[in-house]
């Protein structure tokens, strides 16, 4: 079910959204509609209340009255102001946002508010007009929320592999498809990445595929498409000053099954889900507490986690820890790239030490950075836990590192906010305890198919 929340102003529009509100419940049901901050608990943290029932919802509607730019402009140095919490905790989590204009106002200078919320003046606005048309505009406001819901929910592939060796279960077979359905983006996305390995030799072969799962604990959490074919893993000299060439090289590996890989480390709002669900507990670290608790870095990642509660936090949320082989493919491509953008370094594309501020970044920032299957950040801001044990070099894909240890060091990758670029090369590993909880330690998870969905 869609779940809604109204942002108003209340010496701007409380008697106008009194009355959207009322007309949402009619379409949604009155316990999927949150309007006021009323309803907080006594003695809750408001500003952690506001963000769990942002990173609840599904819709966040921002009703904007004549005087709502004015006010906002007013309280711009304001941290603990409820509108201004509520609106840049939906943009960082990548909500749908609707700006709501109502009493005949118009949308404000955007130019002139704190630039956390400037992006609202890109979204395209609803008007609710006065008697006799306001249930008639509510009405097509409700159809607009239903459909976008459903659009930003569909594709997903149903039958996937929970844990990292979860039982495999044979789908269903597949319904004939009628001639004049419409195809289906999703399996056009693996029929692509399957014949990948005979058709792929370069990057640019690969258009980048992204989706979500509603099957999983975290539904809004977006996957790249990995597809198959062949790199070399390892291997760069400039990654391992004063090792020789025969420790580095890795081997040439063969992927021939696609598999997907988180867009984005895994963020602090998610974690507080899991945190919420009782699977793992709060960040230890002070720093990356601190970061945890700030609610303008809520879609900054999760930091000082241990190996341990990301291989419960990923199994939780139906996925697991990708194997560093997966990593680096996800990372480099079929054309073995020193970086997840191409073969020199670019400062603008990384967030590491010489440009951090001493702080992790939010998640989708550094766009130019991506890597060929679209996935941000495989190069700095968080070094990122895998699921294999850390070892010598070639890497033999047997499944043995993946074993449980409960002393053995794991390897992590990418560098982070607080290291150089030599550590943002794809092919840099380093280790560290299973049990290290570093103020520079995150990850990201992966989704893999059953074997009889994978040909």
């Amino acid at each position: 079910m869609t779940k809604i929340f109204i942002s108003y102003r209340r010496d701007d529009s409380r008697e106008t959204t009194e009355r959207l509100h009322d007309q949402m419940i009619l379409h949604f049901g009155e316990e999927n509609v949150f309007q006021d901050v009323d309803n907080i608990p006594i003695g809750a943290n408001f500003r952690r209340y506001l963000q769990d029932e942002i990173a609840k919802c599904d819709v966040i509607l921002v009703v904007i009255g004549p005087d709502w730019g004015r006010i906002m402009q007013e309280r711009a140095q304001q941290n603990n102001d409820f509108v201004r919490i509520e609106v840049e905790s939906a943009l960082k989590l990548g909500k749908f946002v609707v700006p709501v204009t109502v009493k005949e106002a118009k949308m404000p200078d955007m130019s002139q508010l704190p630039s956390s919320i400037q992006e609202l003046g890109e979204l395209n606005a609803a008007t609710l007009r006065f008697n006799p048309h306001f249930k008639q505009d509510c009405q097509r406001l409700a159809e607009a929320v239903k459909q976008e819901v459903v659009r930003r929910q569909e594709p997903f592939t149903p039958q996937l592999l929970q844990g990292a060796r979860g039982s495999e279960t044979p789908p269903p077979a597949p319904k004939p498809t009628p001639p004049s359905a419409k195809p289906d983006p999703v399996q056009e996305a693996l029929t692509r990445a399957r014949s990948f390995i005979h058709e792929g030799k370069k990057n640019a072969d690969w258009t980048p595929f992204i989706t979500r799962f509603p099957d999983l604990k975290i539904p809004d959490m977006p996957f790249c498409l990995v597809p198959t074919g062949t790199f070399q893993m390892g291997n760069d000299q400039e990654a391992y000053d004063g090792l020789s060439k025969g420790v580095l090289d890795g081997g040439k590996h063969i992927f021939d099954q696609p598999f997907y890989i988180a867009q984005y480390s895994v963020t602090n709002a998610q974690w507080r889900l899991a945190v919420k669900a009782g699977v793992v507990g709060e960040p230890e670290t002070v720093n990356a507490l601190n970061w945890y608790n700030d609610p303008l870095m809520m879609n900054a990642p999760v930091l000082g986690v241990s190996w341990f509660e990301c291989q419960r936090f990923a199994q939780w949320v139906g996925c697991r820890l990708p194997t560093e082989r997966e990593w680096e493919y996800a990372a480099r491509s079929v054309e073995s790239l020193v970086y997840p953008w191409g073969n020199e370094f670019v400062a603008d594309n990384v967030v590491y030490d010489k440009n951090s501020g001493g702080k992790p970044w939010d998640v989708t920032s550094k766009p130019e950075g991506v890597s060929w299957v679209g996935a941000h950040h495989l190069s700095g801001n968080v070094w990122e836990w895998q699921a294999s044990l850390y070892d010598s070099y070639p890497y033999i894909a047997d499944g043995s590192r993946e074993r449980d240890s409960d002393n053995a060091r794991r390897v992590l990758r990418g560098g982070s906010w607080n290291d150089g670029q030599g550590d943002a090369r794809a092919a840099y590993r380093v280790s560290d305890h299973p049990l290290n909880r570093g103020v520079d330690l995150g990850f990201r998870v992966v989704l893999v198919f059953p074997s009889s969905l994978g040909h």
